[in-house]
């Protein structure tokens, strides 16, 4: 199979699902290509053919946008909004702090004497 030809398979699949109504999962696409889920990992994992890992991740993309359009589209899925949009890929809005990241800044460390007057 060409990239043309697979880029074109990609599109017809999530053409026929939109129309359908139904939602463009992986294993459904693996089937529409007529492959098997290691070989659309593999061709992630090895970027070969050429081009075939950059189309197979666009499709993950497309999927995850649709689901993600869906969700917020509803009126009833509060919940799936909250999940989403703390997420990395949605910008990862959270009250948490990352501390994995640290910036380099400048610690100080503030020692009292034992002085009971300090804070009257």
């Amino acid at each position: 199979m060409k990239l043309s030809e697979l880029i074109k398979r990609i599109d017809n699949y999530f053409n026929e699902c939109e129309e359908a109504g139904i939602f463009p999962d992986e294993a459904g696409m693996a089937l529409y290509l007529g492959v098997e889920r290691q070989t659309l990992d593999d061709w992630i994992k090895n970027g070969s053919p050429r081009g075939f890992s950059r189309a197979i991740r666009n499709s993950r993309l497309r999927r995850e946008s649709v689901l993600v359009r869906g969700i917020y589209a509803s009126d009833k899925s509060t919940t799936g909004k909250i999940f989403l949009s703390r997420q990395g890929s949605a910008g990862a809005l959270s009250e948490k702090t990352n501390n994995s990241v640290h910036s380099g800044g400048l610690s100080v460390e503030v020692t009292l004497g034992a002085d009971d007057g300090y804070f009257d």
